[in-house]
């Protein structure tokens, strides 16, 4: 049997998705290689780290924004 082919709409969707999930996760990538350092103690983020990880990831997200305009 022939598998049903997803519409060009579908096909652009999954294309942004899968866009979207490969700048987030190098954001993440990119922001946690700055704010967090490699060797922690903790289970969680301290005040500091978690300060640094939201500005880093308003910084990328606010610059991809000026890029994509």
């Amino acid at each position: 049997p022939s598998a049903i082919q997803p519409s060009p709409m579908m096909q652009e969707i999954e294309q942004q998705i899968e866009m979207m999930d490969a700048v987030f996760m190098k954001s993440i990538g990119s922001c946690g290689h700055k704010c967090i350092p490699p060797t922690y103690k903790d289970g969680e983020l301290n005040k500091g780290e978690s300060v640094c990880v939201q500005r880093c990831m308003n910084k990328f997200f606010k610059s991809l924004e000026v890029v994509s305009a």
